[in-house]
């Protein structure tokens, strides 16, 4: 493919592993997905190690995420657009943007071509929780789909669960 580096580089066999696994999981209907399950795959396929050492067996400051970075960066910055940068979601930034429009009507305008009706029956949609921001990520566009909330937990997440998560599991007072 024009654009990609040569075969015989290790940045080269990279991006071929990567599109070859990105085209996979776009068949299968598994995109978008995210470098840290690209890595994990790659990893399992023994086509990257879980980190790079030095001559005398150190850990060096280059990972192999980083590598997939870059690989999937080339791909995505091909003039073939081999890749589209929504194929890959990173959960670690978030853009906030408010709706508003210049007038009331004007905005449920707007809004009415996505309203949505309960999918549940009148009872409580499935609540996901995901330990880790990617697979949450990953997921967000389905779950979206079914009106499903999701949330990543990422680790310590006493207080999240507590403010934003018991209360919508307890749901509206009175209920």
């Amino acid at each position: 493919m024009v654009g990609l580096s040569k075969e015989t580089t290790k940045a080269g066999r990279l991006q071929r592993a990567c599109l070859r696994l990105l085209l996979e999981h776009e068949a299968t209907g598994a995109i978008p997905t995210s470098i840290r399950f690209l890595f994990y795959e790659l990893l399992d396929q023994g086509v990257i190690p879980k980190v790079y050492r030095d001559k005398t067996g150190a850990e060096k400051k280059r990972t192999p995420s980083q590598d997939i970075s870059d690989a999937v960066t080339v791909l995505r910055e091909l003039d073939s657009g081999a890749i589209p940068w929504g194929w890959i979601v990173d959960e670690t930034r978030t853009l906030e943007e408010w709706r508003y429009a210049v007038s009331v009507q004007s905005y449920v305008e707007e809004v009415l071509p996505v309203a949505r009706i309960d999918l549940w029956g009148g009872e409580s949609p499935p609540l996901i929780l995901c330990e880790s921001r990617s697979l949450a990520g990953v997921l967000r566009d389905i779950a979206q789909d079914y009106l499903c909330p999701i949330a990543a937990t990422n680790g310590q997440a006493g207080g999240f669960l507590h403010t934003e998560v018991a209360p919508l599991v307890a749901g509206p007072p009175g209920r």
